[in-house]
């Protein structure tokens, strides 16, 4: 029977806050954003989103909340409101009531929206959406009909599927999820990475010879994504001191006086101490969901890459295993905040409350195969079970040395908070990944999980394991189903003509096996459609969103001088979703 601690008084006033925020949407970073978009819309695409994350790293409102042990946040003025930009797709003026604070907020009644705190001021709606028009105006990530590759128009019109709409390709980041590095940027800091790329550009000023030129867009791209990563900390840092002038105890101006000093060491350095290791993954996690979006990341094997840092505390009496405590379950409270507020489909799909934040533990040390279990792997249930925290997800990798204590701690944890930690085989994924994708034997017991339970190589990898486009990236192959049975037809389609090939009606097949053939017949002759969609979708968004900050701490990346987005990273594979395969199956079962 495991037995968890209780948590301090401190950590529980944190957890109220956190659960009883008010997500309150602003227009301040969009506005950021898009005067950033104006002033370098005539650099090369990479170039531009470097200098475009410096110019609003310099810029968005920070916010420091009481209790909190970590800074960090998505740019606006409340804690984790920055989708607001996509709030207003809702009808916010005649459906949100304005309060006594005088903000719009979002009805109890509302299916959308129930049971999330969300408010904006209606200054704020008007400035979002003359932003998002502005922006459409620009021809914001909308591709003309003209362009698509031949065939296209006729494949949409076929209504099985929702890669696009005629008229249109809007850019979304091909795959979606990926695991950052991490562990690259504790064990480097942003100064190394910076002077690794200053001085590829020293030795080729003047002599950009061949291919070099890429190389260099790339390299001063990273170089300036470092100054943005180094600015947000330290501006964290001078708020802290700005912060311990004001009306705080002794005890808290000394905490905010440290932290500064922190902040400032780690916006160029290695971290010293398991706080500075911790704000540091924080700080570049917020770093990557403010401004250099990659979508869907994971927080990686925080045990693993914090662990190390711990032990020294540890050893040298700096901390108790008390206060590490507290500092992680800090840590996973934070992440709680970068929620921002669910809307449409997204609430449908994901629940309320999701901020896609995958982290893992456990598994294999990557050097010699033993059980990685460590303290900080136990901290992180501590906080998941005590805490009663739903998000993040938690992907335990167990192995057949997993240690009996840390079974029990997981079996309780999920008793406390249903199907966390997920469980996940060592002994079955590794050798996969060396099989399947040829990685090393360090690499495959170095991996990690990401979105929903995505196998993926840590701060290596660009997996693409949900294609492009995420949840619009391929063919509801139930709608194929019913094109098998009805001569390639789309009954749903109201054109009624014939899409597909030709292979006749349910009525006239005789057997099983006709009707498996023409399952087969149809499945065979779209899904190169589902590929070739893929692959334009991922050339547009290789030249319009690269990922600086996010390559700069790839293995990979900063050895070629390749962005993740053209392929730069060790290990490149992909994994397009089979929408429907379920109802499918279960069809078939029904025909015969």
């Amino acid at each position: 029977m495991y037995t968890f601690k209780p948590y301090t008084d401190r950590v529980a006033r944190l957890r109220d806050a956190v659960r009883d925020r008010v997500m309150v949407a602003d227009a301040s970073k969009a506005r950021i954003q898009l005067d950033a978009e104006y002033k370098y819309a005539n650099y090369p695409p990479i170039l531009k989103r470097a200098y475009s994350t410096l110019y609003v790293m310099e810029r968005i409102h920070l916010n420091i909340q009481p209790d909190e042990f970590f800074v960090g946040g998505m740019g606006n003025k409340g804690w984790g409101a920055a989708f607001g930009e996509r709030w207003i797709d809702a009808d916010i003026e005649n459906t949100w009531p304005i309060e006594a604070d005088g903000l719009h907020h979002a009805p109890d009644d509302d299916p959308f929206y129930s049971h999330q705190k969300m408010a904006i001021s209606p200054e704020d709606v008007k400035a979002l959406r003359e932003i998002r028009a502005e922006r459409m105006s620009n021809n914001g990530g909308i591709w003309p009909e003209d362009w698509l590759p031949d065939g296209a128009k006729e494949f949409f019109a076929t209504q099985a599927t929702d890669y696009g709409k005629i008229g249109g390709w809007p850019l979304h980041l091909p795959p979606g999820h990926l695991t950052p590095g991490y562990q690259h940027i504790i064990r480097q800091g942003y100064g190394a990475i910076r002077k690794k790329a200053q001085d590829w550009l020293d030795a080729h000023e003047g002599n950009i010879m061949g291919d070099d030129m890429g190389k260099y867009m790339f390299y001063k791209a990273a170089a300036v994504s470092c100054d943005a990563a180094e600015t947000l900390s330290r501006r964290y840092a001078a708020m802290l001191r700005e912060l311990a002038e004001g009306d705080v105890t002794p005890e808290i101006k000394a905490e905010y006086l440290d932290r500064a000093d922190s902040l400032d060491w780690i916006a160029t350095e290695t971290p010293r101490t398991f706080w500075e290791a911790c704000q540091m993954a924080m700080l570049y996690d917020s770093f990557l969901k403010t401004d250099n979006d990659p979508c869907v990341i994971s927080i990686g094997r925080f045990d693993q890459y914090t662990w190390p840092f711990l032990k020294a505390d540890l050893e040298a009496g700096r901390i108790t295993e008390e206060e590490a405590q507290e500092y992680v379950d800090g840590f996973f409270l934070k992440i709680n905040t970068f929620y921002g507020g669910g809307f449409g489909k997204t609430i449908q799909t994901s629940g309320i409350g999701n901020s896609f934040q995958h982290t893992t533990i456990g598994g294999m040390i990557p050097e010699t195969g033993e059980d990685a279990v460590n303290p900080v792997s136990y901290m992180v249930l501590e906080s998941v079970a005590r805490l009663n925290l739903h998000d993040p997800t938690i992907s335990l990798r167990v192995t057949k040395n997993t240690p009996k204590e840390m079974w029990d701690c997981a079996m309780a944890c999920s008793a406390r908070v249903g199907g966390l930690p997920l469980l996940q085989n060592d002994e079955v994924i590794v050798p996969a990944l060396q099989r399947e994708l040829g990685f090393s034997e360090y690499d495959a017991r170095d991996f990690a999980f990401i979105g929903c339970q995505e196998v993926t190589g840590f701060g290596n990898d660009y997996p693409a394991p949900n294609g492009s486009a995420m949840g619009h990236n391929g063919i509801f192959w139930a709608i194929v189903l019913d094109m098998a049975i009805n001569n390639g037809i789309n009954p749903l389609n109201r054109e009624g003509k014939i899409q597909g090939p030709e292979t006749g009606y349910l009525y006239e097949m005789e057997s099983m096996d006709e009707v498996l053939e023409a399952v087969k017949t149809q499945f065979y002759f779209w899904m190169p459609w589902h590929a070739n969609c893929t692959n334009t979708w991922e050339s547009i968004a290789a030249f319009h969103t690269p990922l600086p900050m996010v390559s700069a701490t790839f293995s990979g990346c900063m050895e070629s001088g390749k962005d993740v987005m053209w392929g730069g990273a060790m290990f490149n594979s992909t994994g397009n979703s089979c929408i429907g395969v379920g109802n499918v199956a279960e069809s078939l079962n029904v025909i015969d």
